[in-house]
Parts: structure tokens; sequence; C-alpha cells
């Protein structure tokens, strides 16, 4: 079983960007799961709760839901503006068919942080 460590806070801790391939993975998937992973997203902005968003390698994150026995996953990086505020960039989105995270999405995640931090800086 597995444990999460959660805090509440009552500001969020960061505002979420989404890239246009984490918007095409949403509106490809159907309503309860867009639903479940949004309401995942938006409740990691005030909860620290590993069980739906935890680091996954380097500077890579996921956001985690289960609908219907299906497991969907959004990737995602952090970064500050020049004024000091955390964001929380959703890079790409898909379904997991095994244990183990693509290495293929995590590269596009890479790809698309470097491609972003570039033109943000």
């Amino acid at each position: 079983m597995e444990t999460s460590k959660k805090s509440l806070s009552l500001n969020p801790r960061f505002e979420v960007v989404y890239l246009e391939r984490a918007v095409d993975f949403l509106e490809s998937i159907d309503q309860a799961a867009q639903e479940k992973l949004i309401y995942n997203i938006e409740k990691s902005k005030f909860l620290n709760d590993v069980v739906v968003f935890k680091k996954l390698v380097n500077k890579i994150w996921e956001f985690r839901a289960e609908s219907r026995g299906i497991q969907y996953r959004i990737l995602a990086f952090w970064t500050k503006d020049i004024e000091g505020c955390s964001y929380v960039v959703c890079t790409n989105g898909f379904i997991k068919k095994s244990s183990k995270v693509p290495r293929k999405e995590v590269l596009v995640s890479i790809n698309l942080m470097k491609w972003y931090l570039s033109i943000n800086r």
C-alpha cells in the first residue's frame, strides 16, 4: 500500500500553465477522466499529496489520476517568473499502460520544458 505525504496550504503553492500538447491530451480523453485529472491538478495547488502529484525523474513531475480502471498521467515541470511566483507547466499527457512511465513521454516533456524555458527567460 502506498503512503502519501499530505500538507494543506490556504494559499496556492503554484499556478498552472497548460502547453498545447497537454490541452490536446485532456481534450482527447473522456469527460470523467478529464475532470479527475483537472481536479487532482487543482487539489495539488493547495495540498501536497504524492499520490496525485509527485516527482518522476530529474525535473519532471507527474499528475496522476485513475478513471474506470485506466491510469492517466500529465507530465509537468516547475518554474518561477521574475517576481518569484511558482508555476507548474503541464507539458504532455498519456494513458499509462505498464508499470513504468514510457521513456518517450519523459523525453517529450524534457524537450517541451527546454523549449518553454528558452522562450520565457
